[in-house]
């Protein structure tokens, strides 16, 4: 806008000068004429830059500052401003940081200083999406003159995962079955618990198991087969290589699709442990390569657990709505990279015992040789584990935090 505005003062500069030089040499009216126009044209243009609008307020308000993806969402600007009677329309400018989603809206001003406008945001995508400032554009009738100024509109649209049918329910006993699986998908049930097993510590004393003690010459607990009301534990795969799909031409690429059905699976299966009334421990981990070796560390990342009864708690669904994949693929000069993300988060040791009852699930793009690690650890402390494999479709499509809206 600022590069039309001084191309169009550059134009109008040389057109009087030519014209100027014009009527000196030859003289006429109708150059006179000419010359008195595009002086008149370049004189209201200076008028107009100087009678910009002041004591500009905007304020903007969501209709729900938390949807889920797929929603749409309605704004509402509320704009207060003393608008000179020469200027004749305005212009609102918004843009997301770090996305595509914009919207634009001509205002035709009066002799009021209050305007009010919603829009809607249709079929939102996963994300966060702030808000900061708007640009408030003014100028002449014909738009040849503009001026713009930046007024501070702060707003944050968090956009949860969407609700996959079928992506899996947070059983509440061994008997239940797996619900609604998807044809797109894969589901494996590890191990189950046994009724004995070795002491942990944190097992209740009145469960040791004396008889299969002398036996094994081991402490041995026995826990009873109806006490599953354990934690439940979410396990999210975050390494780009987890969700890599071959293309029909040849090679491997990054499946979006299949990251983002991940995802949306564990904010399902989160859902699903708010309305069974149990607490759920959202845990993400990857291999994080070192640059100086070969070596790779397991990084683990886990929010702090959401207490039963307060589903209204959205810090994991809110963690969720802003997690990207960790690490690099390249592929085509196509490389996707990490980002750090402050958040109240510990590091929980992965060689730690979980409580007795509890379940696993675990999500991933495919089964690796780390997933099977992970598995094999936790089933040896007899703990459910539940492996759910989510496949993509469209291997091409892009990034949908950064498609506009």
């Amino acid at each position: 806008m600022l590069w039309r505005t001084c191309r169009n003062w550059l134009f109008m500069v040389m057109l009087l000068a030519g014209l100027s030089l014009a009527y000196h040499i030859q003289g006429g009216g109708t150059l006179l004429f000419l010359l008195i126009c595009c002086t008149a044209i370049a004189c209201y243009g200076l008028i107009i830059l100087g009678l910009k609008p002041r004591n500009i307020r905007i304020m903007r308000t969501l209709e729900a500052e938390r949807v889920t993806a797929g929603d749409k969402v309605t704004v509402r600007i509320y704009l207060e401003a003393d608008v000179p009677l020469l200027l004749r329309w305005l212009r609102i400018e918004e843009a997301a940081s770090y996305s595509q989603l914009e919207h634009k809206q001509l205002i035709f001003t009066g002799r009021s200083r209050i305007y009010q406008y919603n829009y809607t945001i249709r079929a939102v995508h996963r994300g966060v999406y702030a808000f900061d400032t708007c640009k408030v554009i003014w100028g002449d009738v014909f738009g040849w003159f503009t001026g713009s100024c930046l007024i501070e509109a702060p707003c944050t649209l968090i956009v949860h995962p969407s609700l996959q049918s079928g992506s899996g329910h947070v059983r509440s006993g061994l008997t239940r079955t797996w619900e609604g699986q998807d044809s797109h998908s894969s589901y494996h049930q590890t191990l189950l618990g046994t009724e004995v097993r070795e002491y942990v510590q944190g097992d209740p004393l009145r469960h040791i198991h004396w008889k299969s003690t002398a036996r094994s010459g081991k402490l041995q607990v026995r826990v009873p087969e109806e006490q599953s009301g354990g934690q439940v534990y979410l396990l999210l795969d975050n390494n780009i290589h987890a969700y890599v799909c071959k293309r029909a031409e040849g090679g491997s690429q990054f499946s979006w699709d299949a990251y983002e059905k991940a995802v949306s699976t564990c904010a399902d299966l989160l859902r699903s442990s708010y309305e069974e009334g149990r607490g759920a421990h959202l845990t993400v981990f990857n291999l994080d390569r070192a640059e100086d070796n070969n070596k790779s560390e397991l990084q683990w990342t886990a929010l702090p657990t959401t207490p039963v009864g307060q589903a209204k708690d959205f810090e994991q669904l809110d963690y969720l709505a802003a997690l990207e994949p960790a690490g690099t693929w390249n592929d085509r000069g196509r490389e996707l990279e990490s980002q750090e993300r402050g958040s109240r988060l510990y590091t929980p040791s992965f060689y730690g015992n979980l409580a007795p009852g509890s379940q696993i699930y675990m999500i991933t793009g495919r089964s690796t040789e780390l997933n099977k690690m992970i598995s094999e650890h936790y089933s040896r402390q007899h703990v459910q584990v539940n492996l759910y494999e989510v496949i993509g479709i469209g291997v091409d499509r892009m990034n949908s935090r950064t498609d506009a809206v």
